[in-house]
């Protein structure tokens, strides 16, 4: 990339617009960028950078900082930047965010970001990012490789060569992007940790299964599993133990569940025999309460058959009141009818009523709509030509805007011819000023010149000698020479007071031009102004003008004021004539609506008449017909009957219901007698004491065994589980030692942590390849620079074995032989260390990205720490970068390289109005 040419507007410290024509420069070689401290000479950088990538060259600086604080609000900030790269010309543009004082009233404007690329075949992409991506893709290379390559900050690199391989570590993992080998270091000690975590986790887990295993002291692999719980078994064993151990209870959990099916035998023999005597004992009691029980129910069943064939003698009367009940629900609906003719006839009433309310009502209405139709159709006649008012007063307003655009013209004219005459007699009295002082310098310089002039003759007089030819006149003779005067000039004062006198005369010949330029703009205007002033007022003179012009402003604001009122008043007519057009129709339909309500209202009145007289016909008939006077009557009578038929059904119901549940215990008891007799029959006599005892003393021995089952059973249960657990369990720690061994192998490879070997990291071992190569490049200048003397070399060995080494740095002194640290070198040699460090690192990451060719870079400071052969080496090894048609500029204050360097940018400060740049020495 080579830049062609760069403009900067309100950028920086340039508050206005500079142009830096690169190509003034040529294709190759060196330049220097000088100026004064903190006038802008790295500005020019950032603002190449700017117009490439939409950010500084330095971090510290945003782009919505860049706007100048010298530029006046209507100058716009922003870069311009045609550049060629590959031998096509590009053009891009770009402005930041920014906010700049409004053009009138107070408070800030803000300017959005954005940006213009225009291709060498006339295409353009627009807007900021999309800018950017194209830029990147042109180049092949970002904004951050672009400034390592471009530009060289000596103290930058400085803090490289004198870095640790800790803080190499972390500079080179953002220039050459290593993260990722950082992370995979970082991933495997964590995986490895994690893993190793998990291993001890899986065998904390088989102790505690171990700990819970049980095994009674008497058992014969007690000792055994005392070995187990101090650890002195393997998984393996433990398994195999545990095995013995869980077949061992299987066997004895047997032999008790023989011994439990005896006794349950026995015992349940021994029961039934009990439960057998005790029946029989129970049969007989319940034997002889059952025929008690009989003779009870024989007689109460006498009793309840008397009541149920009393209650039955009310069956017919039963029927009656079913056949009365059912008369008189079939004339309810009757009822029904009489009721809705009566709430009929009471609705119709109301509405007859309210019929004739609401007649009066809208015959007073349609007498109010008449009534208010012709007070509207008066006012609408009154108001007949507010809409030509408007138009005439409108025409006369539009007639005295004109005339007081013409006043206010010949105003703003007689102003200004005020204004210019105030300035034609200020520069007037300039021009005496100047005048006088021109004539006061001019006879000073003539008396002064006589002066000198008689100084050069008193000269010549004196070398004069008697018979010998005059110089000026060639006479022999000289009778009366000149003398010297005692107070003339010398030709230096002579001429000072010339040009003060020309300059002077200069001034005072301008102040005249502009002083006739003036007066006769002045005499144009007043003929101009008279003229108008005549065709509108008949008044030939610029005072009387004056106080017209003020007479006839204030008139045409009083017309403008009475004009206005009337038209308000105008306009109002408009709106109110409007209104009635649009309301006496609307009064004329709803008065229509009215009348034709009444009518439907005196339809109604009629028909509801009808109906009242209908109504009453049918309830004289209902109420003559029927027995009771409403249908509430004849509902409390059917109440009535129903609750006393309902009484004697029920009676009759609860006698059946008593002598059949008589009936029915009747039966029951003497199948109870039958059973009991039948159990009777084959009594057998035991010894019940004896055989409760027998029963007692198996049931203690069976509580016994079932313990001892559910103990054998607990143990079983838990010593299978725990040994599934562990086989479980050991299988897993079985895989993850194997996966722990070799990634344990592999983090401690990445991570620098094998044992006897140096402490090198995976991302470390990376950049090491780097920094060789940066380290190879940097010679072939350094060792330039300091005349074959130094030559930079990585450390390969830690100084106590025990941090990270591989990117250390030393210097070898072939004066010498010696290899020592950087940090040993001089300030000239740091310089030159530094320098020729960067210089290798900007040829790594243009090679890096793709062999990238930039033919242009920028060098910042650190120069006036050289002597002078340090100086002329470090020339040449700048020099060396500039094959092939690179340009190379260096941003330094030092005279000698002032001296040395005829091509130049100068950039100087300009006060308050910013700073100045041009290119010098072309």
């Amino acid at each position: 990339m080579r830049p062609l040419k760069l403009v900067m507007s309100a950028f920086g410290p340039y508050s206005g617009k500079k142009e830096l024509d690169f190509e003034k420069l040529g294709k190759g070689g060196l330049y220097l960028i000088t100026g004064d401290t903190g006038a802008g000479k790295t500005t020019i950088f950032d603002a190449i950078t700017f117009a490439l990538y939409g950010e500084a060259s330095g971090d510290s600086r945003d782009s919505s900082m860049l706007r100048s604080k010298y530029a006046q609000p209507s100058t716009p900030t922003e870069v311009e930047l045609i550049f060629e790269y590959l031998s096509q010309k590009y053009i891009v543009r770009r402005n930041p965010l920014y906010y700049r004082p409004k053009a009138r009233g107070s408070g800030l404007t803000k300017n959005d970001k954005d940006a213009t690329l225009i291709y060498p075949d006339g295409r353009i992409i627009t807007k900021y990012k999309n800018v950017t991506d194209a830029i990147v893709e042109i180049m092949g290379i970002d904004r951050n490789q672009f400034t390592q390559i471009a530009m060289i900050a000596q103290g930058d690199f400085q803090k490289l060569l004198f870095a640790s391989t800790d803080e190499r570590i972390k500079i080179f993992q953002k220039i050459f992007h290593t993260q990722n080998f950082f992370k995979l270091q970082k991933k495997l000690k964590s995986d490895f940790l994690n893993l190793e975590k998990e291993l001890e986790k899986i065998n904390d887990s088989i102790k505690q299964y171990i700990s819970g295993i049980e095994c009674d002291e008497e058992n014969s692999l007690s000792a055994e599993f005392e070995r187990l719980q101090e650890g002195m078994l393997t998984s393996e064993e433990i398994c195999i133990l545990l095995n013995k151990l869980i077949k061992q209870e299987t066997t004895y959990s047997d032999e008790l569940n023989l011994i439990a099916e005896k006794t349950d035998k026995e015992l349940t023999e021994i029961t039934k025999r009990i439960a057998k005597a005790q029946e029989q004992k129970k049969s007989e009691n319940s034997l002889k309460a059952a025929y008690e029980a009989l003779k009870k129910e024989q007689e109460k069943i006498i009793k309840l058959t008397s009541q149920l064939e009393e209650c039955e003698k009310k069956q017919p009367e039963i029927s009656k009141l079913g056949e009365t009940i059912l008369t008189l629900k079939t004339e309810l609906s009757e009822y029904s009818e009489l009721e809705q003719n009566k709430s009929d006839l009471e609705k119709s009433e109301i509405l007859f009523d309210e019929i004739l309310k609401k007649s009066e009502y809208l015959n007073k209405t349609i007498s109010q709509y008449k009534e208010n139709i012709e007070k509207q159709k008066l006012l609408l006649k009154k108001l007949g030509n507010a809409g030509e008012d408007k138009i005439r007063l409108e025409a006369q307003m539009q007639e005295i805007f004109l005339h007081e655009k013409h006043l206010f013209r010949l105003s703003k004219s007689v102003n200004e011819f005020d204004e210019n005459q105030k300035e034609l007699e200020s520069v007037q009295i300039e021009y005496k000023k100047r005048l006088l002082e021109y004539e006061k310098l001019k006879a000073d310089y003539e008396l002064k010149y006589k002066a000198y002039l008689d100084e050069q003759a008193g000269i010549i007089a004196e070398n004069l000698i008697e018979n010998k030819p005059c110089p000026v006149c060639g006479s022999v003779s000289h009778p009366c020479p000149a003398q010297k005067s005692q107070n003339a000039p010398t030709k230096q004062e002579l001429e000072i007071c010339r040009v003060n006198a020309e300059n002077a005369e200069k001034l005072a010949v301008s102040v005249c031009n502009k002083a006739n330029v003036l007066m006769a703009s002045l005499q144009d205007k007043k003929i101009t102004i008279l003229n108008n002033s005549e065709e509108m007022f008949c008044c030939c003179d610029i005072d009387s003008l004056k106080s017209l012009l003020k007479e006839k402003q204030s008139e045409i604001s009083e017309n403008l004021a009475e004009i206005k009122t009337k038209l308000s008043m105008a306009e109002k007519n408009i709106k109110e004539k409007s209104r009635l057009e649009n309301l006496i129709p609307q009064l004329e339909s709803e008065c229509d609506k009215a009348m034709e309500e009444l009518n439907e209202l005196e339809r109604k009145h009629i028909l509801a008449q009808k109906d009242i007289e209908n109504y009453k016909k049918n309830i004289d008939l209902f109420i003559q017909k029927l027995k009771f006077k409403s249908k509430s009557e004849a509902d409390a009578e059917i109440i009535k009957l129903e609750k006393l038929k309902k009484t004697y059904e029920s009676n009759i119901k609860e006698a059946y219901d008593r002598h059949m549940e008589c009936s029915s215990e009747i039966e029951k008891l003497k199948g109870i007698i039958e059973s009991h007799e039948n159990i009777l029959k084959d009594k057998s006599d035991i010894d019940f004491e004896l055989e409760e005892s027998r029963r007692l003393m198996l049931e203690a021995e069976k509580k016994v065994t079932a313990q001892k089952q559910r103990d054998i059973a607990v143990k079983i249960t838990a010593n299978s589980n725990i040994l599934k657990n562990i086989e479980l369990r050991s299988a897993e720690a079985y895989e993850v030692q194997k996966k722990w061994q070799w990634l344990k192998a592999l983090s401690d490879t990445a991570n620098g942590e094998i044992s006897g070997k140096e402490k090198i990291k995976l991302e470390t071992y990376i950049q090491m390849t780097y920094f060789d190569r940066i380290i190879a490049k940097a010679n072939t200048r350094f060792m330039v620079m300091s005349g074959g003397q130094f030559e930079l070399k990585r450390c390969e060995q830690s100084a106590d074995g025990r941090s990270q080494v591989g990117l250390d740095l030393d210097v070898i002194d072939h004066y010498n032989g010696s290899v020592r640290s950087v940090k040993t070198l001089s300030g000239g040699e740091s310089f030159k260390a530094s320098l020729s460090l960067a210089l290798g690192l900007s040829d790594e990451i243009q090679s890096s990205a793709g062999g990238i060719r930039l033919d242009t870079m920028f060098v910042d400071e650190g120069f006036g720490s050289l002597d002078e052969q340090s100086l002329q080496q470090a020339m040449k090894a700048l020099m060396g970068l500039t094959e092939g048609e690179r340009l190379v500029g260096i941003i330094s204050h030092v005279v000698e390289l002032k001296e040395r360097i005829d091509l130049q940018i100068v950039v100087t400060k300009d006060g308050s109005n910013g700073s100045d740049v041009k290119i010098t020495g072309v």
